[in-house]
């Protein structure tokens, strides 16, 4: 089912804005994650898709038909929160087959479909009580609940970030092909880069209520729109502050061993080679070495490319408003400064 979001806000009764002016296009059996940090609101997102909320503005179109209110049922939706939803008085198993015996399963089906899991581990929790469930099983129950329901929309709403960081990854990968064969419309939200783009070649970056970046894999180490972003995609992107017409501006800026673009602009000969031999200089990031210098963090293949090239040179710099965390365009003057604030420092 196609899913069409045209130009959508919403505000809460306080007066907190928590979706702005935000259009999104999802395809029929589209796989689209949300990337989004706390109170980015991706979980308002997900609620006014599936019509838990209504917006204060714009449309709501599912399957070329316009949904603008509450009353409007969408047939064959699921969502699953991030809380987890389940009866505490009931069983792990009691609460699949309830959701089961609701969509008029028969119970001959339902005792099969128990006993046929997508992950065989659930049946060890099987008799255990609802208000004793741990994070893991209530992320295995919704699992579950999703493999056996297959609705045309699957709405997922950060469901993992329930689970430890040493399991969440784990855990996650063991449902990574219900997902990916799944032949539904998938909307997945979540915190987790990692998980974002393993669900989706085509990640929507979300902050403040706005999209604020279309990524792909492919993008990883380009600059972005929100510093914050750039800041999970690379941790090592080096950055300095600036003062420029009484704002405090954050430049970000790549180092580099070859001037590969006409951004590129010499910064200094390597004199000592021997500050990239040490140890205590090297750091490694996705399968990349990463030297740390006079002037911030520098991808290397191994030494030889640095007795290869003699010099550092700064490239792809960006800067960014120090309090929004949003990219600003560059000027002469802006870009004259970082430069100079470079050449202080060497």
């Amino acid at each position: 089912m196609k899913i069409i979001l045209k130009n959508i806000d919403y505000t809460y009764r306080y007066g907190d804005t928590a979706i702005s002016n935000l259009s999104l296009n999802v395809d029929n059996n589209e796989n689209v994650a949300i990337l989004g940090f706390e109170k980015s609101g991706k979980t308002t997102l997900l609620k006014i898709i599936a019509r838990l909320l209504v917006q204060s503005k714009g449309e709501v179109i599912i399957n070329n038909k316009n949904y603008n209110d509450k009353t409007a049922k969408i047939e064959n939706m699921q969502m699953v929160f991030s809380h987890g939803g389940f009866f505490k008085h009931k069983t792990f198993k009691g609460n699949i087959s309830y959701g089961l015996s609701k969509q008029k399963f028969e119970k001959d089906k339902i005792k099969e479909l128990l006993y046929h899991p997508f992950n065989s581990l659930c049946i060890s929790s099987y008799p255990t009580l609802g208000f004793s469930f741990d994070n893991e099983e209530i992320v295995k129950l919704n699992m579950e609940r999703i493999f056996h329901r297959k609705a045309d929309i699957l709405l997922i709403d950060n469901i993992f970030n329930l689970l430890n960081v040493e399991n969440r990854f784990e855990i996650f990968l063991q449902y990574l092909d219900l997902f990916q064969n799944n032949l539904q419309t998938l909307i997945f939200a979540t915190n987790s880069i990692d998980e974002a783009f393993m669900i989706s070649n085509k990640v929507y970056y979300i902050e403040q209520g706005q999209i604020i970046d279309i990524i792909t894999n492919e993008d990883c180490d380009k600059f972005t729109n929100s510093f914050k972003l750039l800041k999970s995609l690379n941790p090592f992107i080096n950055e300095i502050l600036l003062n420029y017409e009484d704002k405090n501006i954050i430049a970000a800026f790549n180092l580099s061993l070859e001037n590969k673009n006409i951004n590129c602009v010499e910064l200094c000969e390597i004199t000592n080679i021997q500050d990239f031999e040490n140890k205590n200089n090297l750091f490694f990031c996705k399968n990349k070495k990463i030297v740390k210098t006079d002037y911030g963090f520098l991808k290397i293949e191994d030494i030889n490319q640095i007795k290869k090239h003699s010099k550092i040179y700064v490239s792809n710099v960006a800067f960014y408003d120090y309090y929004s965390g949003l990219r600003i365009n560059d000027t002469s003057e802006l870009l004259n400064k970082f430069y100079d604030k470079m050449q202080i420092k060497s």
